[in-house]
């Protein structure tokens, strides 16, 4: 089941910050399983797309949904960050400008 990917919420809980990446997933084998972005969000906004796999956040190799929230939850809004991910089997790397949860 997914859970949204900010640093506002992890699993339902509120947080300290209120950054966001925008993201759905699931926690997955081989990282984080994206399964819903929406539209007005850094991460659709960078060409993240359900089905894709997150396996590093700034660097950082990521597994699990609540590892990659905590990563996000270091960060500020206007924080530009590297992803890493697979699609279609493919290694690939974007940049996203992180923004503020309303």
């Amino acid at each position: 089941w997914g859970h949204l990917v900010t640093s506002g919420e992890v699993g339902g809980r509120p947080a300290r910050s209120s950054t966001t990446l925008g993201v759905s997933g699931d926690d997955y084998d081989r990282g984080v399983l994206l399964t819903r972005l929406p539209d007005d969000f850094p991460a659709r906004k960078a060409g993240l797309m359900a089905g894709d796999i997150i396996t590093k956040f700034d660097g950082v190799a990521v597994k699990e949904v609540t590892a990659l929230a905590e990563l996000v939850r270091k960060h500020r809004p206007g924080d530009e960050v590297s992803i890493d991910f697979l699609r279609d089997g493919k290694e690939r790397q974007v940049t996203v400008k992180l923004v503020a949860r309303e």
